[in-house]
Order: structure tokens, then C-alpha cells, then sequence
């Protein structure tokens, strides 16, 4: 396997499961924007997690921004990022950056 394709798995793995918490988590509390905060920020390890993800978050828009002039297409990673989050606009990110590598070899 490519490390290409298993870019690919992951951002499908990236996608899938974060949603698959927070369509459920929708459809037992509805789009309750208070009481999504009150949960994400529960307790001290919650924080820890959120402010994990939120940093790499602004890392894989820093990089995307950064490595512009390699990739050929720029915008995917920045929406993955801000729709999803880190698990799908990372391995987008470095899908990109390594289908940019494989043609400037081939």
C-alpha cells in the first residue's frame, strides 16, 4: 500500500468516526449550542482535549499555509479542517503534500 492511499483511509477514518459521536450526540440533545459547550468543557481533561485539538488545528492551517507553493490545490485542507476538524484536514493535508511529491518525481 501507498502511503498515498493510506493518506486516503485516514482522512475517511478521520471523517467518519468524529461524526459518527456527534450525529449521535445531535440526535439525543439537538442543536443545543449551550449545552454543546457545557459537555466539551466539562472538566479539566475535556479542556485538555479541546485545546489539543484547537492547536493542532492552527498548525494544519499554518502548514497548509505555509507549504501553498507544493500543493495543487490549497483550499481542501482549510475547509476539512474548519467543517470536520484536525482527523480529516491532517491526512488530507499530507495526502497532498505526498501526490505532490510523487509527481514531481514521476
Amino acid at each position: 500500500m501507498r502511503l498515498s492511499q493510506l493518506y486516503l483511509i485516514l482522512c475517511v477514518v478521520g471523517l467518519v468516526v468524529p461524526y459518527a459521536e456527534f450525529v449521535s450526540w445531535l440526535v439525543a440533545n439537538g442543536i443545543d449550542i449551550p449545552a454543546f459547550f457545557d459537555a466539551m468543557l466539562v472538566n479539566g481533561i475535556s479542556r485538555f482535549f479541546v485545546w489539543d485539538v484547537l492547536i493542532s488545528a492552527v498548525v494544519v492551517l499554518v502548514a497548509t499555509y505555509a507549504w501553498r507553493d507544493k500543493l495543487s490545490v490549497r483550499w481542501p485542507p482549510v475547509v476539512a479542517t474548519l467543517l470536520v476538524g484536525v482527523s480529516l484536514g491532517l491526512p488530507l493535508l499530507l495526502y497532498l503534500m505526498e501526490r505532490g511529491k510523487t509527481r514531481e518525481t514521476a
